[in-house]
């Protein structure tokens, strides 16, 4: 139906240098595929002439000639000026363009299922144009749907993004998805679109963008600023990390809690004394991390201890069942009094998700009579030489 005699091309025709917005509903191939198409043509020349519409009088290499805009072709008209071979062209005589370069592609190109979802998306507004004339005429049909038509048809009449999907042998849903990740990052789109990441990953890190987003507005709305509280002797810290990577979206850290980013911890003024002993929980991925926001606090880092937990955790070279409680001073804070000094190894059970044992007591025992503060805290204490702060409970001074 959608046959173009490929013998009967024009040698005075010409491409115009304009490429058609139909055209570009399929990506371009990519550089193995190109090469290979560079090396078949060089060797058996060019089986198939590309396709020109919209076809005038114009002017090309200073002569009058018909030239025309190209519709389908793109790779090998690109391939054949790398091989050195003269590109021929033939006229488009088909009514439904559309239509054409659909079926010109869809079987003929290798494309994932995420490219498929791309091009009918891209392909909407010219579904939707369609829809409308059909509907204004009083037919529902298109000729790349396969579905049922005719007044006995018990279905309604196709939505334009089910026409879509059904030409790109796709779904709609499919198409529904590919939508959102447009409209949330344009940029991983057009990664699904040259099948460099599927449909299904960029979802989940559009997922993860708007978490990460949600976070910090909600962040943004937090405690109030910790210039406000007084200085204190002992800061006690877990903070909210944000990992870059995790292996799966339905463990991911923003289910459970706002994470802060690296920069914005590192530029919190701790309400520390000049004279002050840091404890901040950190774990072995981010020891690095954990490291800077040390040194941006004003603190050097002196020794550390590990909470041993009882059973095993996630891991991508050992599966981690421990982390570190970093020490670290400032100033001339002192040292607590040997007879006190712990054990660095903490045995203590899992609880909730990122919740550290409770060691307020064994802190006041090893700091007795000083004021303290807990940064990040999930509740508060019930002491008076504790003050603390954090999104998950209200300050307590």
């Amino acid at each position: 139906m959608f046959e173009i005699d490929s013998d009967k091309y024009d040698r005075g025709l010409k491409w115009n240098g304009k490429v058609h917005p139909l055209a570009d509903l399929f990506p371009m191939l990519g550089p193995e595929e190109h090469a290979a198409l560079v090396a078949d043509i060089k060797e058996n020349g060019l089986l198939e002439p590309g396709v020109l519409c919209e076809v005038g009088v114009g002017i090309a290499l200073g002569e009058d000639c018909f030239t025309g805009t190209l519709l389908d072709g793109r790779n090998r008209q690109r391939a054949c000026e790398d091989a050195g071979v003269e590109m021929r062209w033939v006229m488009c005589d088909q009514e439904d363009e559309l239509a054409f370069v659909i079926a010109k592609n869809v079987h003929r190109r290798h494309l994932t299922p995420g490219q498929r979802a791309m091009a009918a998306l891209m392909s909407l507004p010219q579904f939707e144009a369609e829809a409308m004339e059909r509907m204004l005429a009083g037919v529902t049909a298109h000729p790349t749907a396969d579905r049922p038509q005719g007044r006995k048809s018990k279905q309604r009449a196709p939505q334009a993004r089910d026409m879509a999907a059904a030409a790109f042998k796709t779904s709609g849903k499919s198409v529904a998805r590919a939508k959102r990740v447009m409209e949330k990052a344009p940029e991983l789109a057009a990664k699904v679109a040259a099948g460099t990441l599927a449909l299904e990953a960029a979802e989940q890190q559009v997922r993860a963008i708007e978490r990460v987003a949600a976070a910090d507005e909600r962040s943004a709305a937090g405690p109030p600023a910790m210039d406000t509280l007084t200085k204190h002797k002992v800061i006690y810290a877990d903070p909210p990390w944000r990992y870059e990577f995790t292996a799966s979206d339905n463990r991911r850290i923003e289910n459970h809690y706002p994470t802060m980013a690296l920069e914005d911890i590192c530029a919190l003024q701790v309400p520390a004394a000049d004279d002050a002993v840091l404890y901040m929980w950190a774990t072995s991925p981010l020891l690095a991390n954990a490291m800077k926001v040390i040194e941006s606090w004003g603190f050097k880092y002196t020794t550390s201890m590990v909470w041993v937990k009882p059973s095993l955790g996630m891991g991508f070279y050992a599966r981690i069942r421990h982390e570190m409680l970093l020490i670290a001073t400032r100033g001339n804070p002192g040292t607590p009094e040997p007879s006190v000094r712990p054990d660095s190894v903490i045995e203590a059970p899992r609880g909730a998700h990122s919740v550290k044992p409770l060691l307020h007591d064994d802190i006041d025992v090893w700091w007795p009579s000083v004021t303290k503060v807990e940064l990040f805290a999930r509740q508060p204490v019930d002491s008076p030489w504790w003050t603390t702060w954090g999104n998950d409970q209200a300050v307590a001074a």
